[in-house]
C-alpha cells in the first residue's frame, strides 16, 4: 500500500527535522526503492510486483515513478478506494 507524496501529506512525522517538502521527497525515494526491489525480485523469481495506492486522483504520481521503464517491466499499480460503507459521513 503506497501513499502519494505530497508536501504536508506524507511522512509528516519526519518534520522537523525535515521540511514538509523534504519529507515528501523522502517518501518518493522510498517508493522508487521499493518498486526497484520488487522488479529485481521479479527478475529472479516468478513473481509480479503490485503497488496499491491512494488517495484517489493520484495516478499521475505513480505513473511518473514508473516512467522510463519498459512496459513489460512495469509493476501493476492498483487504485484503492474505500467502499461507500467505510466513507466517513459529514459532521453536522
Amino acid at each position: 500500500m503506497a501513499k502519494a507524496s505530497a508536501s504536508g501529506q506524507a511522512k509528516t512525522r519526519l518534520a522537523p527535522p525535515l521540511t514538509l517538502d523534504e519529507a515528501a521527497l523522502f517518501n518518493t525515494a522510498f517508493l522508487r526503492d521499493i518498486a526497484d526491489n520488487l522488479r529485481a525480485a521479479g527478475a529472479q523469481a516468478p513473481i509480479k510486483g503490485l503497488m496499491a495506492y491512494g488517495p484517489p486522483g493520484t495516478q499521475d504520481f505513480f505513473t511518473a515513478i514508473h516512467a522510463g521503464r519498459d512496459r513489460a517491466d512495469r509493476m501493476l499499480v492498483l487504485r484503492i478506494s474505500a467502499p461507500a460503507s467505510c466513507t466517513p459521513s459529514p459532521r453536522s
